[in-house]
């Protein structure tokens, strides 16, 4: 008995062994397999950190668990992970392993997933990686080609899925995903019985959230027919927070088209579970709320879809004896009807598709002194090609009883009168053929005593009106007082039914009026928004802001005074023109730092990648303290200017792309401009000082500055002055160079300085060497009374190096200087000789530069009009294309289609003006290497 105990321990002993040490014979077989199938099959990066096998966990199947899984993606979206999965777990037939013809899965589980999936506006997706059959690089024959897998069963826990499709667009989030399905997939036909749990989901379209917050569970059962890919919808239901909706039905797709017939509706009929739908930022937990009502939801998808086709769609609603009442208020919204059908049974043809709103009525908070009643309805028709509409609004409201109707959080009042009663009834076509008779557009809407205020704002509207007919709504006035300021807004807008209705261009214009705007209260806390700035330094940078492509409006501007920070802004007036995709400033006129300004400029996204900005202005005797205290723009590129007093007269051309913060790319800047001012004082400051010591000239310390004219331009990165004459007290100068963006720069001044002005250490040197240089020539020569300085100011803006010379040498020291200035003395007459000659060279390099000049304008020249051609052809066939778009989809895809025809456009053009610009630099390139030749001879 003993001895068959041992026989049976050592057996276990060794089967217990064996199922420790086979994973590990088998491990190497299935990473190598998982790799070479991922590697063969994929366009993307497939990596683990780690496979994990085992016999014992789920005995007699083998266990497979790869941690750390992440697939990321390839051109065009190289760097986007598409999947990374904590672990993936598979339960596998052990026989199946080791036979490798089909591994048969009992169970695949996927832990904490997050799923990130991308569609282009081309239509690209980072979830297609498939590798089409003939791209595979592997032939057939190969180990591990034709090894098919078999599915018994999988699980989802704690997913994240991120669906954004541009070509929608659409954005999905669902966070807490967990999802099971179970069934015989071993038989083509067969039951699946699906599990589904979403702890939060959001749905955006098109730029509106329709879905936020939301918990959403579906337990499905479908009858899976797979040689002919059809699933019947069978016992089923989604709950969305509160609400229960069964769907029947069936989806079938065998082939590229997905066809369907599907329906739906609410399984429970009490208003309660249509309001758990509003999203929590606009409603709050309704558990204690009371609701009453009856409700009716219900519709169906039906047809097929494809890239050319739609399916059809409807849905209806309706609410009965609706009543709402949230606890601890003393009043409720009562006697809620609605009846709403929306139906477009050909998805094809969206211009079929009906929307009716027969009812909408409700009473908010009624009683014998607030009559708080609305009452609309809708009718729409031909949305596509002729809108035919009937739409009536009545609604009289106190705004200032909603707060004992509607929970409000935090302390404010809110108060006003509003009444709102028009009607529009008629077609498209007769606003746009101007048979306004056959068009009824008529009431009005007003606001008075309107008031709101909290613990941060205070907003009045004592009044506001607004009219309408077929031709214009036009808004007769619009008081606002906010933070103090008095504001006035009047005006009228054309076409509005038609915008409202298509994709028209809205026209209008508007004047707008303030007393005294403090932008710094506008603007909010400072502090707060230099931390949040510093908090979002790392984030990646959005898209531009873009100007409407539908808009044409004007905004006439007066504005008494704005203040910005210490700055304050006086009698502005002008015009702001909302055009083409563009922001354009006309005229704008105003009064700062004790002169004058004007102003014109764009900002235009036409094309919505690269915003381009294109400025000019006019400044007029400009107090230079004052500027220098108001802009720390100009502290850091020109810091000498808060050691300065006097005026300044500026005008400034300039024409740059933008990023989406709207910081200028600075290598894309060009401009030009100037600088005038009759008379400027320095004194004080780094610069000041160190320019007295390096030239033994106190007196430089403070320096009258007269006659400033200078000009100078703005390219690639750097502010180059053109030579401009200035006279500093009794010293002429001639000074150029140029001030970079990365706040360096590099400037030159020839000056011609008395010698009464330098120190008297100089004078004495230079005296004493001269003696010995007319005893060493027998000469008689002097020093006369100026002695001309080259001085390079160079370096850090804010502490830049100066460096003097006397005829191109360095001086070190006052011995130095002395001495270059008598070899200046002396090499006086020598250069006269050489000046005639020099001259001449000078004026042949010139005609050089000009003839190379008028050749480079002339290629650019028409290069710029070849590219202007070509952008405009691109664009007369983007609208084309947009124009006789039939549909919504068709308009969508034509729009896709728009942008890329302008894109290529505007690369072919861009090509064509970069070529000339580098013909043209090469032309100048060569002529001013000649020129300097020429000079230096």
């Amino acid at each position: 008995m003993k001895k068959a105990l041992k026989i049976i321990g050592i057996i276990v002993v060794v089967i217990f062994l064996l199922l420790l040490i086979l994973p590990f014979v088998f491990k190497g077989k299935i990473v190598e397999l998982v790799k070479n199938e991922a590697n063969k099959n994929l366009k993307a990066e497939v990596n683990f950190s780690d496979v994990d096998l085992s016999l014992i966990r789920n005995f007699p199947n083998l266990s497979v668990s790869i941690d750390d899984l992440s697939v990321i993606g390839v051109e065009p979206f190289a760097g986007d992970t598409l999947a990374y999965i904590d672990a993936l777990n598979l339960t596998l037939d052990i026989m199946s392993v080791i036979k490798g013809d089909e591994i048969q899965i009992k169970k695949i589980q996927l832990n904490k997933p997050n799923i990130n999936i991308l569609v282009l506006e081309n239509g690209a997706a980072n979830y297609d990686i498939a590798i089409e059959s003939e791209e595979a690089d592997a032939p057939a024959e190969e180990v591990g080609s034709s090894v098919n897998l078999k599915i018994d069963q999988y699980e989802i826990n704690d997913g994240n899925i991120v669906y954004s499709d541009a070509t929608l667009p659409m954005v999905m989030v669902m966070q807490g995903l967990n999802h099971s399905g179970k069934g015989n997939f071993a038989e083509e036909v067969f039951t699946l019985y699906t599990k589904t749990h979403i702890d939060n989901a959001v749905v955006d379209y098109d730029g509106v959230r329709y879905v936020a917050g939301a918990s959403a569970d579906l337990d499905a059962d479908i009858a899976m027919d797979l040689p002919n890919m059809k699933f019947t919808f069978m016992e089923n239901e989604l709950r969305i927070n509160q609400l229960a909706l069964g769907f029947d039905g069936w989806l079938a797709m065998p082939a590229d088209d997905i066809d369907m017939d599907i329906t739906f509706d609410a399984k429970k009929n009490d208003l309660k579970t249509l309001l758990s739908l509003i999203p929590a930022e606009f409603a709050q937990e309704i558990d204690n709320v009371k609701a009453d009502g009856k409700i009716s939801l219900s519709g169906f998808v039906k047809g097929v879809y494809n890239d050319k086709s739609m399916p059809g769609f409807g849905l209806n609603l309706g609410v009965e004896n609706g009543s709402v009442q949230y606890p601890d208020l003393p009043r409720s919204i009562e006697n809620i009807q609605i009846l709403a059908d929306i139906k477009s049974p050909e998805g094809n043809d969206m211009d079929k598709m009906t929307i009716d709103v027969p009812k909408f009525h409700m009473e908010i908070g009624k009683s014998a002194n607030d009559p708080n009643t609305i009452d609309a309805r809708l009718s729409l028709r031909n949305p596509m090609t002729d809108p035919l509409i009937d739409t009536k609004v009545d609604a009289d409201l106190n705004l200032g009883s909603f707060k004992d109707v509607i929970p409000m959080d935090g302390d404010f009042n809110l108060a006003g009168i509003l009444n709102a009663h028009f009607e529009l009834k008629g077609a498209l076509s007769a606003i746009e053929s101007q048979q306004f008779d056959n068009f009824k557009a008529s009431g009005n809407a007003a606001l008075a005593n309107f008031a709101y205020a909290d613990t941060d704002v205070k907003a009045e509207i004592p009044e506001a009106r607004m009219t309408f007919s077929p031709q214009q709504l036009t808004l007769e006035t619009l008081k606002v007082i906010y933070e103090g300021i008095n504001m006035s807004l009047d005006g009228y807008m054309n076409n509005y039914v038609a915008y409202a209705l298509t994709d028209t261009t809205l026209q209008g214009v508007f004047n707008f009026k303030a007393d005294k705007i403090d932008a710094n209260k506008l603007m909010g806390d400072e502090a707060a928004t230099e931390e949040s700035a510093e908090a979002d330094t790392t984030a990646a940078p959005g898209d531009p802001v873009l100007v409407p492509d539908n808009l044409d409006i004007t905004l006439n501007t007066e504005i008494g005074e704005i203040k910005y920070d210490d700055l304050i802004i006086s009698n502005m007036r002008g015009a702001m023109i909302i055009k083409n995709e563009t922001v354009s400033l006309s005229d704008l006129l105003f009064n700062l730092l004790d002169g004058s300004a004007k102003m014109n400029g764009s900002y235009s996204t036409q094309n919505h990648a690269v915003p381009v900005a294109d400025f000019s202005y006019d400044l007029q005797n400009i107090d230079i303290a004052q500027t220098a205290k108001a802009f720390t723009t100009v502290e850091k590129y020109a810091p000498i200017a808060k050691y300065a007093s006097g005026k300044i007269s500026s005008t400034l051309s300039i024409k740059t792309d933008l990023t989406a913060d709207f910081t200028p790319v600075y290598e894309t800047m060009n401009g030009r401009g100037t600088v005038s001012s009759d008379q400027v004082v320095l004194e004080g400051g780094k610069f000041l000082k160190k320019l007295s010591e390096t030239l033994k000239s106190p007196k430089l310390a403070k320096q009258n500055v007269q006659d400033i004219n200078a000009s100078f331009v703005i390219e690639n990165g750097k502010i180059t002055t053109d030579p401009f004459d200035v006279k500093i007290d009794k010293i002429d100068a001639v000074v150029s160079g140029y001030t970079s963006f990365d706040a360096t720069m590099d400037y030159n001044m020839a000056m011609n300085i008395p010698r009464e002005e330098l120190g008297g250490d100089f004078n004495k040197m230079a005296e004493g060497l001269l003696s010995q240089a007319n005893t060493f020539l027998g000469g008689n020569m002097s020093l006369g009374k100026n002695i001309k300085v080259d001085v390079r100011i160079h370096g850090d803006i804010a502490d830049p190096e100066i460096s003097p010379s006397f005829g191109g040498m360095d001086g070190e020291n006052v011995k130095d200087q002395a001495k270059e200035a008598i070899k200046e003395v002396v090499n006086e007459k020598i250069d006269e000789g050489k000046e005639k000659a020099r001259e001449e060279a000078i004026k042949q390099a010139d005609k050089i530069l000009a003839e190379a000049q008028k050749q480079a304008d002339k290629i650019k020249t028409e290069a710029k009009r070849a590219a202007d051609n070509l952008r405009t052809e691109a664009d007369k066939q983007a609208k084309k294309l947009v124009d006789d778009a039939s549909n919504p989809l068709a308009k969508q895809g034509a729009k896709i289609a728009a942008d890329q025809v302008r894109k290529q456009a505007e690369n072919a053009a861009s090509k064509l003006e970069g070529d000339a610009d580098k013909e043209a630099n090469d032309i100048m390139s060569k002529a001013r290497a000649e020129a300097d030749k020429l000079r230096k001879e």
